[in-house]
């Protein structure tokens, strides 16, 4: 019987026992002739008829709102016939252990649902991603067992996408991960994700974040990542230059389109150092594959803070727009894009 038409009868029958008590409430008043304790016995079964009714409605009532619970978690067609133990507060204290070994196959069933529904997203997303590539790089198994087992306990939307271009990353472009990267990605949060961004595209290739750019992160903030595998745990770190006596042009930093040299014109060496925090292993890697990069206006800003420690050890900085790389170095125009400031 569908749960329309059981919801319907029961209605029915809890209208039918509500006229019952009226007729006999009229019998008793009108009707002299009719023997009183024959009237309290219609009573007596009307209103019977009438509890059982509530009550298998209230009952029926409940099954609904668990099913629609279920729903609500993607999971079809799945009812509890008590409280389940994905809640244990609403667990009820006399639950005997049948009940608490029943609950717990219930909910393993509910998570077996889920976890090749995670699968599945993330096979689809990672198939949008390849699907006009002509081959793709072949993959270890036990890489394979390795990704999907963690990629089904994965539910959050923003780290199903991070999964997915995970795999892209690695079948595309070919790069090298490990079951230390897998482990970071699949304990991120989806504010923790989302936080890496925002650090990351900051970041140099080589994974610094400059004391400058450090300042628009709360203490907390970096620590967070810290905790997750993200940032290297050392408050104290510097990035160091060496300059030779008379160099010229000296790559400090390099993004995609823009190269920060530095020049020493003594005849001592020279040592730049800046404050900053770095990336983990695992940070650069993840930051490669969401490929997170510095900006042009970012590059700027980095330079200009450069010039400024190191105009007064003698060194000048300079900032240029790359025209192309090769494997013996790099050509950039001759114009400085901070000469000016």
């Amino acid at each position: 019987m569908s749960s329309k038409k059981a919801f319907v009868i029961l209605s029915f029958v809890g209208f039918v026992s509500l006229c019952g008590l009226v007729i006999a409430d009229i019998c008793l008043h009108f009707l002299n002739n009719i023997d009183s304790l024959i009237i309290r016995l219609l009573e007596l079964i009307f209103g019977c008829l009438t509890s059982a009714s509530i009550s298998l409605t209230v009952s029926f009532s409940n099954n609904i709102k668990q099913t629609v619970k279920s729903n609500s978690g993607t999971i079809t067609n799945i009812t509890y016939n008590h409280s389940p133990i994905s809640d244990l507060g609403l667990m009820l204290p006399t639950c005997t252990p049948v009940q608490l070994k029943n609950e717990l196959i219930k909910v393993g069933n509910d998570l077996e649902i889920l976890k090749k529904e995670n699968v599945e997203n993330i096979v689809n997303l990672v198939y949008e991603r390849i699907k006009e590539s002509d081959s793709i790089h072949p993959i270890d198994l036990n890489f394979v067992l390795k990704y999907i087992d963690c990629a089904s306990t994965i539910s959050d939307k923003d780290i199903q996408k991070i999964w997915a271009e995970l795999l892209v990353s690695k079948v595309i472009d070919g790069v090298t991960t490990s079951k230390r990267l897998l482990d970071t990605i699949k304990n991120l949060s989806s504010y923790e994700a989302k936080l890496f961004e925002k650090v990351a595209i900051l970041c140099t290739p080589e994974g610094v974040l400059f004391e400058n750019f450090k300042e628009d992160f709360s203490f907390e903030e970096l620590s967070t990542l810290t905790e997750a595998g993200l940032i290297k745990p050392h408050d104290l770190l510097t990035d160091t230059f060496h300059l030779a006596p008379r160099t010229n042009k000296t790559v400090l930093v390099k993004s995609d389109s823009i190269v920060i040299l530095g020049s020493n014109d003594s005849e001592k060496e020279k040592e730049l150092s800046y404050s900053c925090s770095m990336l983990t292993t695992e940070g650069i890697i993840l930051k490669k594959i969401l490929k997170l990069k510095i900006d042009d206006s970012s590059m700027i800003k980095l330079a200009l803070e450069m010039k400024k420690v190191a105009s007064r050890e003698g060194v000048k900085i300079s900032a240029h727009s790359i025209n192309f790389t090769t494997q013996n170095g790099l050509n950039y125009k001759l114009e400085d894009l901070i000469g000016n400031k």
